[in-house]
């Protein structure tokens, strides 16, 4: 089939992806005296994606985005274990409460719903899926129209999957439209914010280094294909945190049960449990807590026969309170397995977990917590867990990824940097197609819409004072 061209006039950015990071960089390019291409894999109107499922909760590694640039940056490189690059991290915190102001005049509103900023219509957090009509889809929605209206254009079911590379620089891409044809989208540089490659099992295994991806809950909108990551690393970028992801502690019956898939998540639970493999045994300090929990079951070979162990007083108590959805009585509403046992010998036996290997492992677990001596067990364990008293209850669980930390690692203006650290000429990345922030070995969560924006705000002024010679300034145009 041949290939058509889409000229965007040499003071035009191309943009790959429609949720928050897309549409910040595009509008904002367009504040700033530039024209701007969306282009948009799926049909639907907001795109669809984790930005529009997203109950848009505005924090930076969980504080005010006015806490200060010193402790923003503080408690990044805390939840990262260090490894946020410094000037991304400087660029991006300095930033924060510009980037917040900055997506309520483009029709965020935000209500303090016990401490946090959440962003209304509320979308309300129940076992079923609630986003319709709600923050992220409405924000969206009204970001998309003013879009439009401002003279950009948008491309929909284009999917972008090659880069284009004239005269040495990034200018454009190649997409592939739903029927099959091919077109040519150029322009004088090219942001990435497709939102990550959790939808793409391929790359899961192959880059993330997740054995069983099949075998994991699509907890968010599944639509990042991994075109940016795919089109980055064609193009030599470097990539960072590959492996890491974003998700949460589930019952495995989320696996076939669609109405436990988002909530409720057994992170907090396991603070106060043991979870352990088929083999029974303990494989990492469940004190790191769910996000750490998630993804080290995620990279597990076989992530199918993970049990959480636990007894009554945290059934009845972590299990109910401080709960945004409580396991309790939730999960047992909606009939998911939940196994109770006097014994270990009893529980191995209904869980199907090996029994001597299951009553030394809590043997060991109770002996250790009843005499502090935590840290000296195989797999050292952090906090101060009480020992687990029968009755013993065990559910089986399993991760739901909501998206992935990796990707092309970007500096302090957004720009896509190659394997020797330079910056690619005309290529951005912005939010979970970018990595810099997020991650690590732990790994650390910084945040989902404000880095989204806050990035998109980076890459754009950055973009368009390259090609209309325009300087930054604050609030719109």
């Amino acid at each position: 089939m041949p290939m058509t061209s889409l000229s965007t006039g040499s003071r035009s950015l191309v943009v790959v992806g429609a949720g928050y990071g897309g549409l910040s960089t595009a509008i904002r390019a367009q504040e700033l005296g530039a024209s701007a291409t969306v282009l948009e894999a799926t049909p639907t109107t907001p795109a669809w994606s984790n930005s529009r499922m997203s109950g848009a909760r505005w924090h930076i590694a969980y504080l005010s985005p006015n806490a200060g640039a010193d402790r923003l940056a503080a408690e990044i490189m805390a939840v990262t274990g260090g490894t946020a690059r410094p000037d991304v991290l400087a660029a991006f915190v300095r930033d924060a409460p510009r980037a917040f102001g900055w997506i309520q005049c483009h029709g965020a509103r935000f209500i303090n719903l016990k401490g946090a900023r959440v962003m209304t219509p509320v979308r309300p957090n129940r076992t079923d899926e609630v986003w319709p009509g709600r923050a992220g889809e409405v924000v969206l929605a009204g970001m998309q129209r003013e879009f439009v209206a401002r003279g950009g254009r948008l491309l929909q079911e284009h999917r972008a999957i090659e880069l284009r590379w004239p005269d040495g620089r990034v200018a454009g891409v190649v997409a592939e439209t739903a029927s099959g044809e091919r077109v040519r989208v150029e322009g004088s540089a090219v942001v990435l914010a497709d939102g990550g490659f959790q939808g793409n099992a391929e790359l899961m295994r192959d880059v993330g280094r997740i054995p069983r991806p099949d075998l994991l809950v699509t907890r968010g909108a599944g639509s990042g294909r991994g075109d940016a990551l795919q089109m980055a690393m064609d193009a030599g970028a470097l990539i960072a945190s590959p492996e890491a992801i974003y998700g949460h502690m589930l019952h495995r019956d989320a696996l076939t049960d669609r109405r436990i898939s988002q909530y409720p998540m057994l992170d907090k639970m396991s603070l106060g449990s043991v979870v352990v493999a088929g083999d029974a045994r303990r494989f990492y300090d469940e004190q790191l807590g769910g996000l750490a929990g998630a993804n080290r079951i995620a990279h597990l070979e076989d992530p199918s026969n993970v049990w959480l162990v636990f007894d009554r007083e945290v059934w009845e108590r972590e299990a109910r309170l401080d709960q945004i959805v409580p396991p309790n009585p939730n999960l047992a509403i909606k009939h998911a397995r939940i196994v109770r046992a006097e014994t270990p010998e009893e529980l191995a036996e209904r869980t199907g977990l090996p029994g001597d290997a299951l009553a030394r492992t809590l043997d060991e677990f109770n002996a250790a917590a009843a005499t502090g001596r935590l840290r000296e067990l195989a797999i050292p364990r952090g906090g101060s867990p009480r020992p687990l008293r029968a009755p013993l209850y065990a559910v089986p669980l399993t991760v739901g990824v909501t998206h992935t930390f990796g990707g092309p690692v970007v500096d302090g203006h957004a720009r896509v940097l190659d394997r020797e650290e330079r910056p690619i000429p005309g290529l951005y990345a912005v939010g979970s197609a970018s990595a810099g922030l997020s991650g690590g070995p732990n790994p650390g969560y910084v945040g989902g819409v404000s880095v989204a924006v806050g990035l998109a705000l980076l890459a754009a002024e950055h973009a368009v004072a390259g090609i209309v010679g325009s300087t930054k300034h604050d609030g719109a145009a």
